[in-house]
């Protein structure tokens, strides 16, 4: 995952419930708000919606997970 204005974060998914993807990011956690891209070829975009833990982000999908 990474917020292409930014210097690149990667995270890892741990859970996926309808819209809604938990991710671990060992580095830093991005803002709220912040967008991030994933999939192949970047297509899918989610939404940093809260910082759940020290290392786990709440975010949203506008596409299928």
């Amino acid at each position: 995952m990474a917020n292409n204005s930014r210097a690149s974060n990667s995270g890892l998914v741990v859970s996926v419930r309808g819209s809604v993807v938990d991710m671990r990011f060992d580095a830093q956690l991005p803002p709220i708000y912040s967008l991030l891209r994933t999939g192949e070829k970047n297509q899918i975009v989610i939404e940093v919606l809260a910082q759940l833990e020290e290392r786990i982000a709440n975010t949203g999908s506008g596409a299928i997970t």
